[in-house]
Order: structure tokens, then C-alpha cells, then sequence
């Protein structure tokens, strides 16, 4: 190897001195007592000439040897790396007569590299709750170094740690990773640490987690059923048994807010509320909102429900009408809210005071909870309004009444005999057989009555005497009764001659 060393070589007259690590090379792995071969070379035409080669590891001097040559010069030193580890640095220092240079640093390994490793689980596995990752980590046997820890690291982080001996060369255990309430993918590794400093980290394993998430169920009162009073909801909190959490509340929302909360320190958190709905009727949304110690959350399917609602019917007032008009009853049906009820089935009931012509209609409702019904007047008239119970309201009534007018319309002869009968005859609409009737004349600003008689049927005729002669203006007038309001007649005008 000297010999290989000191072979001659050609230097140039500018080429300054240099130092060489020959052996072992950059990167290699050497162990025991190593053999560092050295080099240097120095241009005599500059009066300088070599002198020794020393070794330097880890930037420390080691050993050294005289050159034989004044211009090429080799070493050969023995390190013992009976009590290192890891990686070390060596150099060449060439001492000529005038100068000095060292060579570039080598790195080289002392000893088998550290490892770590994992078993499991495997890559690409699913995985939940607590996991458990198993593996270890190894020295060098021939180096005096032990093993200090092993690190679990989910995705380059920390999460637990394995204490070892510290003496034995390899350590290997178990490590545990509460992935609850964490989801996707991530990676796991063991990172191997050593008493003098030494580490290595294991390949990465691809693991996805899969956690189930809680579980909030409301299963008291059912979607769509009718409460009333005050009501017992039932819900349930549910955490899956392979996570490391448990229940914290399980809270009664409606229409978006909370009231009511049971607190819970199980797995499993069965809850029950009473909810007073006095003053809620109508429709309302209820869900059971579980929250874990562990901060995670979860709502049940919402739950729609019908507080039952008294109703309400109202009737508009009817009109006074003649009789054989033709008039609408109207009305609406609302709830406790004030809103109309749509849909609702009304009974409207028309009856007159002569029990003619009753008429008994079936309605729905519109959207607003309006109906209306038309009938012909008769007589007097009354309306009433019905509204069964249902599912989700409760039944009401309401009446209300309608007067009728009686129609009189007469005639006269327009020329009239003094002293002579003539006749008013009426039609006589509206009136009952013994109606009370007026003829009333005109004299000056007022009308008074100048005769009386009752009526005996739907046509009237009346003989009547005027004694003065002249034009007047005469009428009718019927008495109101049970069944009809007052009526005047058109007014005549008679020329008594």
C-alpha cells in the first residue's frame, strides 16, 4: 500500500501541498481496530518538502508518521474504535517544512447502523379506537451503546413513549395510540433513541382510521303524532365501545333551542325531558343533541310533533235582506296561534224562523281556514257553524243570525170617483197571514195613517173612500213580526175628482 502511495508523480511548480484520507472511504462502516491509510504531496520547486502525516478524528489528533519522501508522502495509522459509536469524521493533516494542510473531512459509521423497525400492524390496514403498534429497535452488539426509548409517531408527532434497559442492544414492545374521534389516513412509525445519542427511525406504515362517531336517537314521541300537556321525550346517547370517551349531556332541543340537559358519564346515556307544551300549539321540531367528554358531538334525525290546538269558528254578521235575496254566510276557523286551520271540515247549518228551505252544507276550509256558503233569504235567518274535533284541533261553534224584509208593492187607480170605492191592491213578499198593514197618506210635511187592516195572504186588496176631492200621495206600511222586519210600500199618487 505504501509503495502504491510513494509512486512517483509529476507536480507543477504552482501546485501548493495536499493532504489525503485514502482509506476507508466516505460513507463506509468500519469497526475494531480500523487501519487509516493517509496521503500527501508537496512541490519541491518551491524549497518546501514533507515532513509528517498526522490523523485527526472528529477533529481531535490521533497519531501521525514521518515521511520518507520529501515530495510524496503515506501513512498508515490505527484507530481503535473499540469504545465509539456512530458516525465520526476523519482527516489528513500534511506538516511540510514550511506549511500545513488538511485534507477534506470523511465521514464513516462506527459500527452496524442503528434500526428501528415496526410488526404491527400492517401497512395499509384499517384501524380504530386504541391501536396498538409493536416493534423495536437495535444496536450494534459490538458497540458500547444501549438502547434508551422507543417513540411512537402518528404523522411525524409524538404520541407515546417506551422506556428499555438502556444496557441491551435491541428493545422491543408495544405502544398504544388512542386514535378516538380521528378519521383518515395517517402515518405510524417507531423512532429508536440510544443512551450515547444514537437513533433511527422505523419505515412508515400507512394506517386509515375508521372511528365510529356517537350516536344521538330520539324515540319518544314518534314523527308526527299529536302531544299534549306536558310530554315525556325520550333520547339516547351512544358512544361505540371501542373508544376511549364517554358521555357528557344529552340535551332536548326544540325549534333550534336547548331546554332541557341530563348529564351523563357512561357509554351508554339514556335521557328523559318533560316538555310543557302549554301555549305551543301548532308544529314544532325536536332532536336529542349528545355531547362526549371527549368534546365530540352528535344530533338526532329532527322529529316533527303537533301540539294539539283548540279552534276557533267565526262568523261575519249577516245582512238585513229582502226576502228572496240571495246572501253569503262567511266564516273562518283559526287555532290557539291565530293562524287559520286549512283543510278544516265545516257543517253550515242555514235555517229560517218559517222552517222553509233549510239548507245543511258540508265545507273545507281554504288555506287561511276561510269557508263561505250563499242561501236565499226567507225569513228571518240563522247560520251556524260547526267544526268537528280532528287529530290536531279541537271542535267549536258559532251562530249568528240574519234579519229578512218583507216586500210591498201596491197599486191604485190613478183617477178616482169622490165618494166612490176604489181599490188598493199589495203584493204582499215576505209577510206572514195577520201581518198588521197601514195606509198612510201624505198631508203636508208628515204622513198619517187614515186606515188599518191585517193581511190574509200574499195579495192584499183594499176598498178605500176618498171623501175629498184633490191629488194625494198614499202607502203601505207592514209591521214587523217574528219573521220579517217593517217594510214601506212604493208610494201612490190618486187623483180624487
Amino acid at each position: 500500500m505504501l509503495a502504491a502511495l510513494l509512486s512517483p508523480v509529476t507536480a507543477s511548480a504552482d501546485t501548493p501541498p495536499t493532504a489525503t484520507v485514502v482509506t476507508p472511504s466516505a460513507g463506509g462502516q468500519v469497526a475494531g481496530f480500523v487501519t487509516v491509510t493517509l496521503a500527501g504531496t508537496v512541490d519541491l520547486t518551491g524549497g518546501d518538502s514533507a515532513q509528517r502525516l498526522q490523523l485527526y478524528v472528529d477533529n481531535v489528533y490521533k497519531g501521525e508518521q514521518s515521511c520518507l519522501s520529501l515530495t510524496l508522502c503515506a501513512a498508515a495509522i490505527t484507530w481503535d474504535t473499540t469504545t465509539l459509536i456512530g458516525q465520526h469524521t476523519l482527516q489528513a493533516r500534511l506538516v511540510t517544512a514550511q506549511t500545513s494542510v488538511k485534507s477534506a473531512v470523511v465521514t464513516v459509521q462506527v459500527g452496524d447502523m442503528p434500526t428501528a423497525y415496526t410488526t404491527s400492524p400492517a401497512d395499509g390496514s384499517s384501524v380504530r379506537g386504541k391501536v396498538t403498534v409493536s416493534g423495536g429497535g437495535t444496536l450494534d452488539a459490538l458497540q458500547p451503546d444501549g438502547v434508551q426509548s422507543l417513540q411512537l409517531l402518528v404523522d411525524g408527532t409524538s404520541v407515546a413513549t417506551l422506556a428499555c434497559s438502556g444496557t441491551a442492544k435491541a428493545c422491543a414492545g408495544s405502544l398504544v395510540w388512542n386514535s378516538t374521534g380521528v378519521q383518515g389516513a395517517h402515518e405510524l412509525q417507531l423512532a429508536m433513541s440510544s443512551v450515547k445519542g444514537q437513533s433511527a427511525v422505523s419505515p412508515v406504515v400507512n394506517v386509515t382510521t375508521n372511528n365510529p362517531v356517537p350516536v344521538a336517537t330520539l324515540s319518544s314521541p314518534t314523527a308526527q303524532s299529536t302531544v299534549r300537556g306536558t310530554v315525556t321525550v325520550s333520547a339516547l346517547g351512544v358512544v361505540d365501545p371501542t373508544q376511549v370517551d364517554v358521555g357528557a349531556t344529552v340535551q332536548l332541543v326544540v325549534d333550534g333551542s336547548v331546554v332541557g340537559s341530563v348529564p351523563c358519564t357512561a357509554m351508554s346515556c339514556p335521557a328523559k325531558f318533560a316538555w310543557n307544551t302549554a301555549g305551543k300549539a301548532g308544529t314544532h321540531t325536536l332532536q336529542a343533541l349528545f355531547s362526549t367528554a371527549g368534546g365530540r358531538t352528535a344530533t338526532s334525525t329532527p322529529t316533527t310533533v303537533w301540539v294539539f290546538s283548540p279552534s276557533t269558528v267565526t262568523l261575519a254578521p249577516l245582512p238585513v235582506a229582502s226576502s228572496g235575496a240571495t246572501v253569503t254566510a262567511s266564516g273562518r276557523v283559526t287555532g290557539a296561534d291565530g293562524n287559520g286551520v286549512a283543510g278544516a271540515k265545516v257543517v253550515v247549518s242555514v235555517t229560517n224562523s218559517l222552517g222553509r228551505s233549510a239548507r245543511k252544507v258540508t265545507l273545507i276550509a281554504d288555506p287561511t281556514g276561510r269557508f263561505a256558503v250563499p242561501y236565499t233569504v226567507v225569513s228571518n235567518t240563522t247560520v251556524t257553524a260547526a267544526v268537528a274535533a280532528t287529530t290536531h284541533y279541537g271542535s267549536a261553534t258559532a251562530t249568528t243570525k240574519g234579519g229578512a224584509l218583507a216586500v210591498v208593492s201596491c197599486s191604485a187607480g190613478a183617477r178616482v170617483v169622490h165618494n166612490a170605492v176604489d181599490k188598493v191592491v199589495c203584493q204582499l213578499g215576505g209577510t206572514t197571514r195577520g201581518t198588521a198593514l197601514t195606509l198612510e197618506q201624505l198631508k203636508g210635511a208628515s204622513w198619517q195613517t187614515i186606515a188599518s187592516a191585517k193581511s190574509s195572504g200574499t195579495t192584499w186588496t183594499w176598498p178605500q173612500v176618498f171623501r175629498t176631492k184633490g191629488t194625494f200621495q198614499v202607502r203601505v206600511l207592514s209591521a214587523a213580526s217574528k219573521d220579517f222586519g217593517g217594510a214601506t210600500s212604493n208610494v201612490m199618487r190618486v187623483a180624487v175628482s
